[in-house]
């Protein structure tokens, strides 16, 4: 038995060899790399195999959770020392595995070469942070309790590393960015998971994470003048009740918050007691509106004045993403590792993490037909549904397929829902995908990719629009079931969108409206 095993095991190997050799050089050298002490986990998405020669990247090889041997390829007549790393690596993209091994490589055209990564497991689960600087002179990275001094990330040519600046860091660091804009007329803002417009910005790193720092020209007011020193500000969340009673709220790039009214003509600003920025909007009335944001607590429109209410969380809780409601005593909000529920009285925890996961969840997006059927979505595409008396395991669904020399889907956030029934619901990744609920399973719908989702709603049962970067917006037509994409200005990312029958506004850096027919651009002086 054990003879017929082996040979076997050196049948699939000669296979391999013979297989690969069709893909290479006529005379490139094979290095045969074995992984030992792989992982038998479950969790595991990949494994990444780098390899380097003489000290340039030569392959990036993503494996499959079980595959313990590959073929790399030296160029022809070449010696010298090949470095391979390995990761084996979880859904969120986080290292649970890791080891390097080198080995000097001759000329030798009858067999592979051979080399042995022998794989180590991890205390804590190591994510990858990529800085990009290209628009900045440099940035400042600070992870606390991780690094002994910040760091610091200068800017790049282009014909340099896209990512020079690449930490591993142990999921659920704080980390802490800051630079300067080049220019007093330019904004700075950061993409990513640092997605706002300051100068600094802090986030909890949750996955692999790749922040860009980039800078823009600051908006004008109304008056078509722009002053050096004038507040950039950018709008998050938009929600409204008829074409004469719309509120957005978002950020300025210095600190503090924004909130806007719309009565049909103009639009003007009403303060907010907080200073930091708002992300997540809803209300059920005109007398009734909801904002939650980074300082983690409710704040409540009551017709007359914004206040804020206590996070069951504790007096300094994390900041919430959104919130998404039913009617007055039916209001959820969701952020890192915590659903929260408004029952008309007092605001409760509805869910939370438990303490010591060894993955961080975090839920972006929130939407539902009735009060038990509520689903909530976020981080590596998980998403989680609630039947009225229980909350379900987390599910994760199905990334786009693998596109040649695109990063694999794993790490797209769910950041929008919204169901016309509990038959009908659609999702949006801010990567970009699609997917539908038909009443049984979550599928992926290829029918729509774009760059970069940031929000959906839904505006009748039959038509749902999702915006994003450089001014994205997909459009569902239910009568005719097609998604199209419409492309818009690169410089105004659009964040969130809102309507009702032909009645539509969109809002990022700037506000625009579809009347049915056209859109109009606002720029409102904040």
């Amino acid at each position: 038995m054990k003879t017929k095993t082996q040979f076997f095991q050196l049948l699939g190997l000669g296979l391999l060899v013979g297989i690969s050799v069709l893909n290479c050089g006529p005379r490139d050298t094979p290095v045969l790399v074995t992984l030992s002490g792989l992982t038998s986990a479950t969790d595991v998405e990949e494994i990444e195999l780098l390899a380097e020669f003489d000290g340039r990247l030569r392959t990036m090889l993503h494996l499959r959770p079980q595959q313990n041997r590959a073929l790399v390829y030296i160029p022809e007549s070449e010696t010298g020392s090949l470095l391979l790393t390995a990761r084996v690596l979880d859904r969120s993209a986080c290292a649970i595995q890791k080891a390097a091994s080198s080995v000097w490589v001759t000329p030798v055209y009858t067999e592979p070469v051979r080399a042995e990564v022998e794989l180590i497991s991890l205390d804590q689960r190591l994510c990858q942070l990529a800085v990009d600087a290209r628009d900045v002179e440099t940035v400042l990275i600070k992870a606390e309790g991780e690094l002994p001094a910040p760091v610091s990330c200068v800017a790049t040519s282009s014909d340099e590393p896209e990512h020079p600046c690449l930490l591993e860091l142990p999921v659920g660091t704080a980390v802490s960015l800051s630079s300067k804009a080049l220019r007093p007329d330019l904004y700075l803002g950061w993409s990513g998971d640092c997605l706002r417009a300051s100068d600094d910005c802090s986030f909890t790193l949750l996955h692999r994470s790749v922040v860009r720092a980039r800078t823009g020209q600051k908006i004008c007011g109304l008056t078509g003048r722009c002053e050096a020193n004038e507040q950039t500000g950018f709008l998050r969340e938009v929600w409204g009740f008829d074409k004469d009673d719309i509120w957005t709220v978002g950020g300025f790039e210095q600190g503090g918050s924004i909130a806007m009214h719309w009565n049909g003509s103009i639009w003007s600003r009403v303060a907010m007691p907080t200073e930091r920025i708002v992300a997540g909007l809803w209300g059920s009335g005109p007398e009734d509106m909801w904002a939650v944001g980074e300082e983690g607590k409710p704040l409540h429109w009551d017709g007359l004045q914004w206040t804020t209410y206590q996070s069951p969380l504790g007096d300094k809780p994390p900041g919430l993403f959104n919130v998404w409601g039913l009617d007055a005593s039916h209001i959820w909000a969701v952020g890192p590792q915590a659903v929260l529920f408004w029952n008309g009285a007092q605001w409760t925890v509805a869910w939370q993490q438990a303490p010591g996961d060894s993955e961080s969840i975090g839920f972006d997006a929130i939407g539902g037909s009735s009060a038990d059927d509520i689903w909530v979505g976020g981080n590596a595409r998980r998403m989680m549904h609630w039947d009225g008396s229980a909350w379900s395991s987390l599910k994760q669904l199905t990334g786009r397929p693998p596109v040649e020399n695109e990063e694999p889907d794993r790490e797209s956030w769910i950041i929008g829902i919204t169901c016309s029934s509990a038959n009908d619901c659609w999702a949006a990744g801010h990567t970009g995908i699609v997917w539908h609920y038909d009443g049984k399973d979550w599928s992926l719908r290829p029918e729509l990719t774009a760059p970069h989702f940031y929000r959906m709603h839904g505006t009748g049962p039959d038509e749902f629009w999702a915006v994003g970067r450089s001014g994205i917006r997909g459009h569902w037509n239910g009568q005719t079931k097609e998604w199209s994409v419409v492309s818009g200005d690169s410089a105004t990312s659009l964040f969130s969108v809102w309507g009702r029958g032909q009645d539509v506004w969109t809002v990022g850096w700037t506000m625009r409206n579809w009347n049915g027919k056209e859109w109009t651009t606002y720029s409102p002086s904040f």
